[in-house]
């Protein structure tokens, strides 16, 4: 019998197998959800979704806490000829200096990296010991209290004055106070709200609703299945952010081999490099200087290697160019460091407004910002690598093209 035939009964045997299975045991709860949320898929089906550029996946590398770390980044992926257009952080922007921050929103800007930090008050830096016990860690990133909401408000309009343009949320909450801001012309349009892996939602339906809150993107769980990730595509468009290596915190998952087949049913997809058996480093300071420096040069080493691996398939995909459409990349401030940019807001957010916002009458936000998913294209131009910019800039602009394996937009 033929190859071909013999493979094409065998998948549609499989499949036929995989759909008596799945809904078997929960006929009346399966019937509820293809009502209320559609047709359901049992397939790992490739994504049409899109980045705005066209692209199926960006490379993200996190628990990058300072400038040193960002050089650090940058350096190795010039070497390794790596592209990387999200730099993310956990200790938070207010452990930050102002001319950290100025720092950090200049390389970023310099090199069309997106700087994402950390939003800094939290539950675990509080003085409450129920997120430190056992049954408490759930409580991890969330905010107590009109205190803490207003310190994480202050931290984030710290950081936009010096011109970063991407945060970590942690707290349902907290977006939903953002997007309202955001909706007033408090804070940038263009801030890129990423929702952190703490909140990270194991459901399509939960995405969904962290998207409509205001995330512009959101953490999946580093164990995630192909199908699981279909389904969520089935729902939403928005950019998925994934651990294919995750701290041993997360589960300790490491499947950057995997990227090309996740990379194709996720997209668009922000390919993320954590580290497996690396020391705990938040929150960060010269006290650990030299284990965050490291860590991050061996996250760029473990992207290369995942793009090794995709070289391998017999996938076409395509990686954005640095300061692509949708990337945060930073605005810094044209004045320096010490002068700092306040972005002016229309009113002053105190506690008693905090409570107005707050009131039943109010209406919750729209989503902040949503990426656009064109419709799917052919691309086989040539891709650009990191490399130097010595103009400081304050727009959006890429670097220089150079040849290199992967194909851009």
């Amino acid at each position: 019998m033929d190859h071909d035939v013999m493979r094409s009964r065998f998948c549609s045997s499989a499949r036929e197998r995989l759909n008596m299975i799945n809904g078997a045991g929960s006929p009346r709860g399966s019937a509820a959800l293809s009502r209320h949320v559609g047709s359901l898929t049992d397939d790992a089906a490739p994504s049409s979704a899109r980045f705005p550029d066209g692209a199926h996946f960006r490379i993200e590398i996190p628990s990058v806490e300072n400038p040193d770390a960002l050089r650090a980044v940058v350096d190795e992926a010039r070497q390794r000829k790596v592209p990387i257009h999200r730099a993310s952080q956990g200790s938070g922007a207010m452990l930050l200096s102002k001319d950290d921050l100025a720092t950090m929103a200049q390389i970023g800007a310099d090199e069309g990296i997106e700087v994402n930090l950390f939003v800094g008050p939290r539950e675990e830096f509080g003085v409450g010991g129920a997120v430190r016990s056992p049954d408490g860690l759930l409580l991890s990133g969330r905010l107590r209290g009109f205190h803490q909401l207003r310190y994480a408000i202050e931290d984030i309009q710290r950081a936009v004055d010096a011109g970063i343009r991407g945060f970590l949320i942690a707290d349902t909450g907290l977006m939903e106070i953002l997007g309202s801001m955001v909706s007033a012309g408090e804070l940038p349009s263009n801030i890129v709200w990423k929702i952190s892996a703490v909140l990270a939602p194991s459901n399509p339906v939960t995405f969904r609703q962290l998207v409509a809150l205001g995330g512009t993107t959101v953490n999946v769980p580093s164990d995630i299945t192909l199908a699981e990730l279909a389904e969520i595509r089935a729902l939403s468009d928005a950019p998925i952010d994934l651990y294919l290596e995750s701290p041993d915190a997360m589960g300790g998952v490491v499947r950057g081999h995997e990227l090309g087949e996740i990379a194709a049913v996720a997209a668009p997809l922000y390919a993320k490099f954590g580290l497996r058996n690396a020391r705990p480093v938040y929150p960060a300071g010269q006290h650990l200087r030299d284990d965050v420096v490291g860590n991050v040069r061996e996250k760029v080493r473990r992207a290369q290697i995942a793009l090794e691996w995709l070289d391998l398939s017999s996938l076409d995909l395509t990686i954005s160019k640095p300061g692509a459409e949708g990337i945060g990349v930073p605005e810094p401030c044209p004045y320096g460091a010490t002068a700092g940019c306040e972005v002016t807001t229309k009113s002053p957010l105190t506690v008693a407004s905090l409570c107005e916002w707050a009131a039943p009458t109010s209406t919750p936000s729209a989503a902040v910002r949503s990426l656009a998913s064109p419709t799917p294209r052919a691309i086989s131009t040539p891709a650009i690598n990191p490399s130097p910019n010595s103009s400081p800039r304050s727009k959006r602009a890429s670097p220089r093209p150079a040849a290199s394996r992967w194909n851009f937009p």
